[in-house]
């Protein structure tokens, strides 16, 4: 009897506690989300691939399309997303400079669509919102913002001051290394418009961002965590407890090292200002994983630039200037034009090895003429050959590939529309630069090897430099009429009509970019036709060119004939065309301010 009622008990009992059970799993609310719990990561719900990143969205789509954290972060990975702010709450970028969620998610499309796929070193995938780059990435979300959202020119300097100071404290002083930050810095140089022949406002961030690149370890295979791969002390630290070792880098630290080589790689190559980053196999080994993934549709254009850049440091080392030669230049000869020839179907090959897609692209024309065009540029400085009349001839048609490569640059430039000149990096300058600074020596080359009436007929250079005033102009009237468009409410009255106007950058509290451009071109005009013969000179305003003559009638010091190269022009020329500080006539001889 007495074990038959233990036994009903013992029923009804799990009855009960069946029931309790059933109920707490249909009645208890969801427990809140907080930043201190923690959930394995097998639980978070992966957000859509990237693979659609350049696919345009409808801006202020419902914020549901956002409510997926990146999974690739490691606050993902760890911790419940915190609750979202209302798309209308404000975020200082700097004191005077705010802007709220719904219309920052307005320019973090604008970066996808427009900004990152001409420098795509750091893409933002599509699912991750404004609200979350803000949380995750601060210092990336507001250089991005500065980047993208139009603001004043005293905004514009005060954005730039936040950020020097602010990199520096978190790098320098605080020695705090992140992806961020070199993120950050990646972004910020490729849309500064700084001028890379004369000043040196970013040597020291270019240098800060190769020493991140050292100091978080992506220049080379991460075989432990925290430790110099390859030597006594990697094996010491494998044989302790508590390292485990990391074989792969994440692609956005790949993408990110080829960035820093890319942006670094390019600024010596053409402007000589610092040492060269070496690209290593396992950077090569990095572009392999990236084309391989296919993460973003842009990483194909990103390992291709990255390719032809690789072939240009090649060049430079090969070929290092005049300027780092001591004693008298080299003569040229046909070993050095068997050089030439092999380099030049390595840069064949590699093209004709890009998709299609990627080979039209009109940035990546332009990167590849500017390599062609780096390549036999040394010629210009190297000694003419009295040992053979071949060597002669070569080095002759190695002049005549570097001025057709400097013409293909400039045809392609004009092919850009004047709403892609606002969004292109820095790298487009400066190919434009380079290409004016050699067009302007081969014009001027007195050499037996070369016949320079017919180069300065084929180059054309007063109405090349017209077309790119025009050009230039035509962009800088586009910019102000979109601006104009926008009216008085700014960034606010454009997230209403769901469109954002590009920003336009100024160099000083009156100048913009695109309009100096436009200024250094007619400058370039004019004073082509004033010492170039007088068939040009209807290329500019008579009035124009008697002022100008009449400026540098006081301003020029005597350099002995039309077509001398004496070395006043070096100095005195290249700073009134490439130097931004607002000076256009030729100053006094004197050496190139702002050298490194």
């Amino acid at each position: 009897m007495l074990r038959n009622r233990v036994g009903q008990l013992e029923q009804k009992l799990d009855g009960i506690m069946s029931l309790l059970t059933t109920g707490q799993t249909r009645q208890l609310p969801t427990p809140q989300p907080t930043n201190s719990q923690t959930i394995p990561s097998s639980m978070v719900t992966p957000g859509p691939s990237p693979k659609d990143q350049l696919v345009p969205l409808a801006p202020f789509e419902s914020r549901a399309r956002h409510e997926t954290p990146d999974v690739n972060s490691e606050a993902s990975r760890t911790s419940i997303p915190p609750i979202r702010l209302s798309p209308y709450e404000v975020v200082e970028i700097i004191p005077g400079f705010n802007i709220n969620l719904q219309e920052a998610d307005l320019a973090l499309h604008s970066y996808r669509t427009f900004y990152s796929p001409c420098f795509p070193f750091v893409p933002i995938a599509n699912h991750v919102s404004a609200h979350d780059l803000y949380k995750s990435k601060p210092v990336l979300f507001r250089t991005i913002m500065h980047t993208v959202v139009p603001h004043s020119a005293a905004l514009q300097t005060g954005m730039k001051q936040w950020f020097r100071e602010t990199i520096a404290d978190l790098v320098i002083v605080k020695r705090k290394f992140s992806l961020e930050y070199l993120q950050a810095l990646l972004v910020f140089i490729s849309w500064g418009d700084f001028h890379y022949y004369f000043q040196n406002q970013a040597t020291g961030l270019v240098q800060l961002s190769v020493g991140l690149v050292a100091d978080l370890g992506l220049n080379r295979q991460p075989i432990i965590a925290n430790g110099t791969p390859y030597s006594l002390l990697n094996e010491a630290v494998e044989s302790t407890k508590g390292l485990q070792p990391r074989p792969y880098h994440t692609s956005d630290e790949m993408r990110a090292v080829l960035g820093c080589f890319y942006m670094t790689s390019l600024i010596s190559t053409f402007f000589r200002r610092m040492p060269d980053f070496t690209f290593t196999p396992y950077l090569n080994f990095c572009s392999d994983i990236l084309v391989k993934n296919k993460e973003y549709t842009t990483d194909e254009y990103l390992v291709a630039l990255v390719q032809l850049q690789s072939l240009a440091s090649r060049i430079s080392t090969t070929f290092p200037t005049h300027d780092l030669i001591l004693g008298p230049p080299r003569a040229f000869s046909l070993p050095i034009d068997m050089t030439l020839s092999g380099m030049r179907k390595e840069i064949e090959g590699v093209v004709r090895g890009m998709p299609a897609n990627i080979h039209q692209k009109a940035l990546l024309q332009i990167c590849y003429h500017g390599v062609v065009m780096r390549l036999y540029e040394p010629i210009i400085y190297m000694r003419a050959s009295t040992s053979t009349d071949l060597a002669s001839a070569r080095r002759t048609e190695g002049l005549w590939k570097c001025l057709q490569a400097v013409l293909d640059i400039f045809t392609v430039f004009e092919t850009m529309s004047v709403e892609d000149l606002a969004t292109v990096p820095f790298t487009v300058s400066s190919h434009l630069a380079f290409a004016v600074v050699t067009a302007t020596r081969l014009a001027f080359l007195e050499d037996s090897d070369w016949d320079l009436g017919l180069a300065r007929e084929a180059l054309d250079l007063a109405n090349l430099a017209k077309r790119m005033e025009n050009h230039f102009a035509a962009a800088e009237l586009y910019e102000a009429n979109r601006e104009r468009e926008a009216g008085a409410g700014g960034v606010a009255a454009a997230a209403q009509q769901q469109q954002l106007p590009r920003k336009r950058k100024y160099i000083d509290g009156e100048r913009t970019t695109i309009g100096t451009y436009a200024e250094k071109m007619r400058w370039l005009g004019h004073w082509l036709s004033y010492k170039l013969p007088m068939q040009n000179i209807n290329m500019v305003d008579a009035d124009a060119m008697d002022e100008l003559r009449g400026a540098e009638a006081a301003a020029e010091p005597d350099v002995g004939g039309l077509a001398a190269y004496p070395s006043e022009f070096d100095g005195a020329f290249w700073q009134a065309l490439l130097n931004f500080d607002g000076s256009w006539g030729i100053p006094d001889a004197g050496p190139a301010t702002g050298q490194v």
